[in-house]
């Protein structure tokens, strides 16, 4: 839950805050859950869910900010960056959109629902992501 969230906030305060928030919604909502073994599926979507909501109160980042043309070059002079210093790097719509898509696994349907956006929306900051990735990463 804390990885998600570090992804899709790009902040280790932020991460916390929500894995906080999630485990005390988790606790409060724990005697309305029917199957126990939907447990693990109900808290990482509980978890997701208070990470895109702090995500929204954060003020909108332009789609076209200076990261994008951010120095690949990581500060111990290694010619190669980190996945996850690269995904700290993108926009935030799209590096959310990327780790709920490749690493969460969800379609862009959900990811349309959960972020208000349209599925050709999710589809295009997906693959806008992939593409600043790539140059991040030197690929």
């Amino acid at each position: 839950m804390y990885a998600t969230s570090l992804r899709i906030l790009g902040d280790r305060t932020l991460a916390e805050d929500a894995v906080q928030s999630a485990f005390i919604r988790i606790w409060q909502c724990a005697s309305s859950l029917r199957s126990p073994e939907a447990f693990v599926v109900w808290a990482r979507r509980i978890g997701t869910n208070i990470a895109l909501q702090i995500l929204r109160r954060m003020p909108e980042v332009d789609s076209l900010d200076e990261s994008a043309n951010a120095d690949p070059a990581m500060d111990d002079g290694s010619a190669r960056m980190d996945l996850e210093a690269a995904l700290a790097l993108l926009p935030p719509r799209r590096r959310t959109v990327l780790v709920l898509h490749d690493i969460e696994g969800y379609k862009h349907y959900e990811i349309g629902e959960m972020l208000g956006i349209a599925e050709g929306t999710s589809k295009a900051h997906l693959f806008q992501a992939r593409e600043q990735l790539k140059r991040l990463l030197g690929r």
